[in-house]
């Protein structure tokens, strides 16, 4: 029995707000719990994740992102700080990816036909113009959000792609009759995961959304992009038309380790290399951590796999507009290198990173692990879930 005051939540609590570890046992036990407790033969987090458990049931955890090809050492607390009288069953698995980070795969462009056309064809071009990634062996466009559906098309060459979009722009003859009906973008994203016509393993899905979905219940969706590794980033008009949920669109992107940036529909083509997109698909971290008020986050540490080029994205507001944002500071160290940088936004700052809720920055990063901070000043009470994205060419 522990000597002093029983009050062994504290320790627990404190384990658990700064990513580190709290395990109870037998005086006895101590030398084998050491063993497998992460101590100085695993200093290297590659994931963490609280979740909060009640009774009986199932959940979908965060997934997990691996830096490297290597093996790695689990440990989990099946209870928090009390005995384990009341525990009966307890299962953790996971799955692995039917593809690799270098396994060839395929990329979607799809646009709402309520945009307006000259911007769906500057963000092609854009996007078109620089280097995508070649990773992307297959590539498919779709226009969506009309009166009569059309089929995805699916193409080998990037002319073709410009090509399919330059004669299927968006066109107000072929519009949904009534401003009030919502988006089908969830019914395209889950026809491109089950075509049998390209690969969907470790795709990426670019959508640009005018019209805002109906649906609430998004589980078969996150369980189908999280089964098939693929990610979608979303470019959403603050200028919205049909369904007035955001966070659906929000809540998808933050599950899959995607990103849902929401802007003017004008800023489209000079945010699209601010965000995550073709160019770019190799995620090495992802984090959505809790905010509200004023504070400083310790978040977990980001392992950076080889000296190159990275780009960092991240939401400011949840889906919100930063009305009632007043700072947000994401800090990135490396202790031994004594590199540091910071992707930094405060109320009147016309740096022109920021138009709408979510900032972007590209740096140079070394092989190392880098110490990540979080601060942020709201002027309200609300609780908001941040996307925070670490990309890479390589």
């Amino acid at each position: 029995m522990p000597s002093g005051e029983p009050r062994s939540s504290i320790m627990y609590d404190i384990a658990t707000q700064t990513n580190g570890y709290c395990s109870f046992a037998m005086d006895s036990e101590f030398r084998e719990v050491a063993i497998d407790a992460p101590l100085y033969l695993y200093p290297y987090l590659t994931y963490s994740v609280n979740p909060k458990v009640l009774k009986s049931g199932s959940l979908i955890l965060d997934p997990m992102v691996l830096p490297l090809n290597t093996s790695v050492h689990i440990i989990l607390a099946v209870q928090d700080h009390g005995p384990l009288d009341s525990l009966v069953k307890f299962k953790l698995s996971w799955d692995g990816p039917n593809c690799t980070p270098s396994t060839p795969t395929s990329l979607l462009f799809a646009y709402s036909n309520d945009l307006d056309p000259n911007i769906v064809s500057t963000v092609w071009k854009s996007i078109s113009s620089y280097q995508i990634s070649p990773i992307f062996y297959w590539l498919a466009n779709i226009r969506f959000d009309l009166a009569k559906p059309e089929p995805i098309f699916y193409h080998s060459e990037i002319g073709d792609v410009t090509s399919s979009v330059e004669s299927h722009l968006p066109n107000r003859t072929l519009r949904i009759s009534s401003s009030n009906i919502g988006s089908d973008v969830f019914k395209i994203l889950d026809t491109f995961l089950s075509n049998q016509k390209v690969p969907v393993c470790g795709s990426k899905i670019l959508i640009l959304l005018k019209r805002y979905p109906e649906e609430t219940d998004i589980s078969d969706l996150v369980k189908k992009l999280r089964n098939q590794h693929a990610t979608v980033t979303f470019l959403a008009s603050y200028d919205s038309i049909g369904s007035f949920r955001p966070q659906n669109i929000y809540d998808l992107a933050t599950k899959t380790n995607g990103f849902a940036a929401f802007d003017n529909d004008t800023n489209f083509e000079s945010i699209i290399f601010d965000i995550p997109t073709f160019y770019n698909p190799f995620l090495i971290y992802a984090t959505n951590p809790d905010v509200t008020g004023w504070h400083t986050l310790d978040l977990p540490s980001m392992e950076v796999p080889a000296d190159s080029n990275y780009w960092f994205s991240m939401t400011m507001t949840g889906y919100d507009k930063t009305d009632n944002l007043e700072s947000i500071n994401l800090r990135w160290d490396n202790n031994m290198t004594h590199q540091s940088a910071t992707l930094f936004w405060s109320r009147g700052d016309t740096n022109g990173y920021a138009s709408g809720n979510h900032l972007g920055q590209k740096d140079q990063l070394n092989q190392s692990s880098y110490y990540m901070t979080l601060s942020y000043i709201y002027e309200d009470a609300k609780w908001r879930t941040l996307q925070i994205r670490v990309y890479t060419d390589k």
